[in-house]
């Protein structure tokens, strides 16, 4: 009998040995390698799917993974609970809008980790992209600066120049003037596209201010006077016609401000008709149209800050203070040495 009970015994500690064994082999599909008793190498990208509820976590991370004898799954990497990585309003579209406000309040210590975006936000495979393809590092908050110069100033979206430099340096144009609606924390703003959309209040006579990204040039806006084209012939008509054009290449054109005032001006009929910025008083078509005379013999270019200013208002700004000081314009008379006193 005593035999018996030792074979029986001998059988079990068999059985146990093998037992413990098969637990201790390495499985390639397990998260936990068995002889560290850590994650075994590259888990990150396969321990979202991981978590099934079959307690594969819970058996370490605790049975609401808040931390048992390893540390809490929603204070060291997750920011929302186990099941979400980031916070639960960030689906879809709404993380590119929303995690920059969350940056900028509390920092990136939870993002800047080896199992989230790197310590370095330089991204970690399998996991959170780096940081980097939105983004100048190091990362210093919100801003404009971290994806383009402010103006924009370089050779590649999203910091192509262009002609932003130009447009921003005038009084009352600034981003939203020509990308309304996709500012910083929009959808829009992180598509990866360009979105024109410019504000109504710099909409011409003619119509809706709008932009053709094939030309990349716009049409019917105000601060260009339309713009439109007037030739001699069109211009020295009694009731003066005039034609509907689109503005210089927003990437490769220059206008030079101190001569080329008929790329944004034409004459005519009276005060806002056809454009907004249309001249059309006293002798205009007898000194532009008969006898050919430029506009700076009679403006000065270097009153042009005065020229460019409420350009978000339909009026025509001042356009007497243009008037060069050699023409001895008064009241309506001009006295010079062209023709002497005259009646403008």
């Amino acid at each position: 009998m005593s035999r018996l009970k030792d074979l029986i015994k001998t059988v079990l500690i068999a059985a146990c040995l093998i037992s413990a064994a098969g637990c201790g082999s390495k499985n390639g599909a397990s998260l936990v390698d068995p002889e560290t008793g850590e994650h075994s190498e590259n888990w990150i990208a396969g321990h979202n799917t991981s978590h099934d509820g079959s307690n594969t976590c819970e058996s370490c991370h605790g049975e609401d993974l808040s931390g048992g004898i390893a540390p809490s799954c929603t204070t060291t990497c997750h920011m929302e609970n186990a099941d979400s990585v980031h916070p639960a309003s960030w689906t879809g579209t709404a993380i590119l809008r929303e995690h920059g406000g969350y940056v900028n309040a509390n920092g990136t210590d939870k993002c800047a980790n080896q199992y989230c975006h790197g310590a370095s936000l330089a991204g970690v495979a399998g996991s959170g992209p780096s940081c980097t393809l939105c983004h100048a590092l190091p990362f210093t908050g919100i801003n404009c600066t971290g994806c383009h110069g402010y103006p924009p100033s370089g050779a590649q979206h999203p910091d192509t120049a262009g002609k932003h430099a130009e447009h921003t340096a005038l009084a009352n144009v600034d981003c939203d003037t020509c990308h309304a609606g996709a500012g910083n924390g929009t959808t829009n703003h992180y598509n990866g596209a360009v979105e024109v959309a410019l504000n109504a209040a710099f909409n011409s006579k003619s119509g809706e201010a709008s932009f053709d990204a094939g030309s990349r040039t716009c049409s019917n806006i105000s601060c260009h006077g339309g713009p439109r084209t007037q030739t001699q012939d069109q211009g020295n008509r009694s009731a003066p016609v005039s034609t509907s054009a689109q503005t210089p290449d927003w990437l490769n054109s220059v206008i030079d401000v101190d001569s080329q005032c008929t790329l944004c001006h034409v004459y005519g009929t009276d005060a806002a008709d056809p454009e907004y910025n249309s001249y059309y008083s006293g002798q205009h078509r007898f000194h532009v149209y008969v006898q050919d005379i430029s506009c700076t013999n009679c403006h000065d270019t270097g009153n042009l800050a005065n020229h460019f200013t409420n350009l978000d208002t339909p009026e025509l700004s001042n356009p007497i203070a243009t008037i060069r000081t050699d023409v001895f314009y008064l009241s309506g008379d001009c006295t010079n040495l062209c023709h002497g006193l005259k009646t403008w």
